[in-house]
């Protein structure tokens, strides 16, 4: 122990404390302590002694993992609790590896751990020194260059998958109003928040947002709050629907291409998903009729409004006939309308005219943002309602909190209803866009949509390689909404939204342009 001369060193219960007689331009002494019979990779308690004038401190700090990190959080920590001061030097290097009987490397790496921590500097043959000003992240998971490597940017490919499961992605308005909605609506909200929109829900969501939505329903259809279920998205609702009313073998209709989503749902119930025919109007009722007639029909699935993939839209003739048969032929129909924001809800619903055997589903992802995962139902009555959240439960399936009360804000304020109108807006931009590259006559779309449909029922199949020219465009092909795919299917469904730009969108259509001539 002799190297150790310029230390007065004790002993006492397998510990050992080793002091500095002289840190810094004061008085200083620090002890460091330590359990001799640990091993390097169990814990280390570490104490740190430094008395300035009369003042002491000996915080203790225990830890596993790395000794080097325990070494620098026990600097940290004595200088988060003013124990070491800016200005104060530390011991050195070599001091601390002796005294701590620990390797020169090991140290070494603490103390360059406590300066990439911005904690110290280091002054070359002075030594180290607390800095003027340190930042002591005790509670960050990633250093600064860890954050600097990751990227918020949506990869193209990432994008691609989710367009090609089927769901259609709204594209950001251009004012930014989205950005703005959500931090004025959260300072709303937490302005008069008692905290419970921070605290778990009742699954279909408490009564304050149901009689919210249930008061938006009533202008169309008569309501009562406990008809309104919230749901996490309307894919939550489809699937608690589906659950609640089927079972194996049931026969359900929808258009013979269908929402994705619905049909997957469907098929894992194991029901018999008949086609009904389909027109720019959507829905064909002689289609319908003729299937209520020849089997015993429980649910028609439909989207009267901006039909995911066809984009047909149906006029107040054809929702009444639909309706006639809903309660001639004694089925339930399930009304999906993802986008009725678009156009300020004026469509036409057929749940209105025959709201006793309707199942209506709204989501805020489709008319305004996907940044909100919220959705709702209106049930035909409250003991089917009731049906539904038993179902949900199954899967505890809560929407977010935070999510429903700030859609709640946006729908009591009208902020809801001016971003519907901000992605109306540069959803047309962008259908403008695609007229211009693609031609008039080659495409069916909604006002105000942000998908299109290119029907080419004559087109030829086209062969791997020719389909291969559409990898990374916004193109989705039919056979995937299709209910009795058969490999032919040639018609298209273009996306105009996404988190792509609009040069981005119009480079895209240009290249689907050129395919689509060269298919012809």
């Amino acid at each position: 122990m002799a190297h150790l001369s310029p230390f007065a060193i004790s002993i006492a219960s397998g510990a050992c404390v080793v002091c500095w007689p002289h840190v810094g331009s004061t008085s200083n002494r620090i002890a460091l302590a330590f359990d001799r019979n640990a091993s390097d990779s169990q814990t280390m308690s570490t104490q740190i002694s430094k008395q300035i004038g009369e003042a002491n401190w000996l915080p203790e700090i225990s830890g596993s993992g790395p000794i080097y990190l325990q070494l620098a959080n026990a600097i940290a920590r004595a200088i988060r609790l003013g124990h070491l001061k800016p200005g104060d030097r530390l011991p050195t290097q070599r001091e601390m590896a002796e005294a701590l009987d620990i390797d020169l490397t090991t140290v070494n790496r603490a103390v360059a751990e406590a300066q990439r921590m911005d904690l110290i500097s280091s002054e070359g043959r002075r030594g180290s020194f607390v800095k003027d000003a340190p930042t002591v992240p005790s509670t960050l998971l990633f250093r600064d260059d860890e954050v600097r490597g990751f990227s918020r940017e949506m990869d193209p490919g990432e994008l691609a998958g989710i367009e090609l499961s089927g769901l259609s992605v709204p594209p950001l308005p251009a004012n930014a109003i989205l950005r703005s909605a959500v931090a004025e609506g959260l300072a709303k909200l937490f302005a008069g928040d008692n905290g419970a929109s921070l605290q778990y829900q009742p699954v279909g969501g408490g009564a304050h947002d149901r009689a919210v939505r249930a008061t938006v329903m009533n202008r169309t259809m008569p309501t009562q709050p406990d008809q309104i279920v919230i749901t996490p998205g309307a894919q939550s609702a489809i699937h608690a629907i589906c659950h609640s009313v089927l079972k194996p073998g049931d026969v359900v209709a929808c258009g013979r291409y269908a929402y994705t989503g619905f049909l997957r749902v469907a098929r894992q119930i194991g029901v018999r998903i008949l086609p009904v025919e389909i027109d720019e109007e959507g829905l064909v009722p002689d289609s319908i009729e003729q299937i209520a007639r020849a089997h015993p029909l429980k649910l028609l699935f439909l989207t009267p409004f901006n039909d995911n993939p066809t984009t047909a839209t149906m006029g107040i003739t054809r929702v009444d006939e639909i309706a006639r048969l809903a309660e001639l032929h004694d089925f339930q129909m399930l009304e999906s309308a993802p986008y009725g924001g678009l156009n300020g809800f004026r469509s036409p619903a057929v749940s209105a005219r025959v709201p006793t055997r309707s199942w209506y589903v709204l989501t805020i992802a489709k008319s305004f943002t996907p940044a909100l995962r919220v959705g709702f139902l209106r049930a035909p009555s409250v003991q089917a309602a009731f049906g539904v959240i038993s179902a949900m439960q199954q899967n505890a399936a809560m929407a977010s909190p935070l999510d429903v009360a700030l859609d709640t804000q946006w729908l009591l304020d009208g902020t809801l209803m001016q971003m519907g109108a901000a992605l109306a807006a540069e959803s047309t931009e962008r259908q403008l866009i695609a007229r211009e590259i693609l031609g008039d006559g080659i495409f069916r779309s909604c006002p105000a949509g942000y998908h299109l449909w290119i029907p080419r029922p004559d087109a030829d199949s086209q062969n791997a390689a020719s389909l291969a020219l559409l990898a990374g465009l916004p193109v989705v092909p039919a056979t995937i909404f299709a209910v009795e795919p058969t490999g032919r299917e040639q018609s298209l469904r273009i996306s105009l939204g996404g988190a792509r730009s609009r040069d981005k969108l119009a480079a895209d259509l240009s290249r689907l342009k050129a395919w689509l001539m060269q298919s012809l």
